[in-house]
């Protein structure tokens, strides 16, 4: 995916959802899952509808209804967040550090949206993708783009653990992915 000219990168955003905007009558819709993801329906078509992709489904659906308490219920209580980038390293730990994360980006941007870039491999339980991140600032200024690379592991629905990367990384994303035991 190449980001246009206006869009820079901004290590502070975390999280995001895709809103389809209708241009005939200017507002919001939340059509489906697969077209609210920018990328999920492409990753679907090659994985099929595995748990990693239908868990990324509704953390998008619930990040375009901007559903805190939701989003959080999909975090395991012990949920890590491992960075290995190399000069961004910052571990985060457990369901309330996800929440605070969460609440942070909606404050700092209304209108932040999601998109799978890539899904560079997909078990039943292991996924290593590449997202994006776009909105604005408040008051709708200040575009911004943020690009990771990242390893999860979904059990049971619950988002366990998530290992980040450069964007472009993908020999470590797909090291981790057999780490984590994805086949």
């Amino acid at each position: 995916m190449t980001l246009g000219a206006t869009l820079s990168v901004q290590d502070n955003a975390i999280g995001g959802v895709a809103i389809a905007l209708n241009r005939a009558n200017e507002r919001d819709e939340q059509p489906s899952a697969s077209t609210l993801v920018a990328g999920l329906s492409k990753a679907i078509a090659a994985y099929g509808e595995r748990p990693p992709l239908r868990f990324f489904a509704k953390y998008g659906r619930l990040y375009a209804e901007h559903d805190v308490d939701g989003l959080v219920a999909l975090f395991d209580q012990e949920w890590t967040m491992a960075d290995f980038r190399p000069s961004d390293s910052q571990d985060v730990y457990g369901v309330e550090a996800a929440r605070a994360m969460i609440k942070s980006v909606f404050s700092v941007s209304p209108d932040i949206r999601f998109a799978i870039d890539e899904v560079l491999a997909c078990d039943e339980r292991v996924i290593a993708l590449t997202v994006t991140y776009k909105g604005r600032a408040q008051g709708g200024k200040g575009e911004f783009a943020y690009i990771s690379g990242y390893v999860a592991v979904i059990e049971g629905g619950r988002w366990m653990s998530t290992s980040e990367f450069e964007h472009d990384d993908e020999q470590a994303m797909l090291a981790r992915y057999r780490l984590l035991g994805g086949s």
